[in-house]
């Protein structure tokens, strides 16, 4: 549902990665769960990517709930059993779309930023997910911004919503993480640990 893709022919799967280090560790954490080793990384143009090629696996992630092709342009909401599960599920499950999705601290500014597109015919969808996600953050004490819908010249429409101040930012390190984002976790590390971005 974030930086990954179901092809449409469901032979393979894409995930993807800013760091080689990121990618490497999401490939052992697959390994360990799975048994397989039909997956690996390597270095594309822009980022790491991360493949697995099997089609039973990419039927049961359609089972599961995970969309398959284009996510701009259809609807899916967060699957229930994981938008009702147990604590450790959504939490696991809000820690991966968020270090897809969402943005480093930056600029020594106590805020998160979470983004998504869709084309305009799915926008009512897109205002749904994004509170599925604004309401899971909820019980846990963190509390968001309201939804912005915003038209970018040459791009489809965004909702975007924030995680402002320092006491949500705090529950956010201590409950949550950027997972398989690295670089987002050491700007959001340095921030609650010493008050200010790290050095570049």
């Amino acid at each position: 549902m974030g930086d990954g893709h179901i092809k449409k022919n469901n032979e393979f799967i894409s995930f993807y990665f800013r760091h080689l280090k990121d990618a490497e560790n999401f490939v052992n954490d697959f390994k360990s769960i799975f048994h397989q080793d039909n997956i690996k990384a390597k270095k594309t143009t822009f980022c790491y990517e991360a493949i697995i090629c099997s089609k039973s696996f990419s039927e049961l992630l359609r089972e599961l709930g995970a969309p398959a092709g284009s996510k701009v342009f259809q609807q899916f909401l967060i699957p229930k059993w994981i938008y009702y599960g147990p604590d450790e599920i959504k939490l696991a499950f809000l820690s991966v779309i968020f270090g897809n999705e969402g943005s480093k601290p930056q600029n020594n500014k106590w805020r998160i930023q979470f983004v998504l597109s869709k084309n305009k015919e799915n926008i009512q969808n897109l205002l749904i997910f994004l509170n599925q996600i604004r309401n899971m953050l909820y019980p846990f004490g963190i509390f968001s911004s309201h939804i912005q819908l915003r038209k970018q010249k040459g791009r489809q429409f965004c909702g975007r919503f924030y995680i402002k101040r320092k006491e949500n930012l705090h529950k956010f390190y201590k409950m949550l993480e950027f997972s398989y984002a690295s670089e987002k976790q050491r700007y959001l590390e340095a921030l609650v640990l010493n008050g200010k971005s790290p050095e570049v």
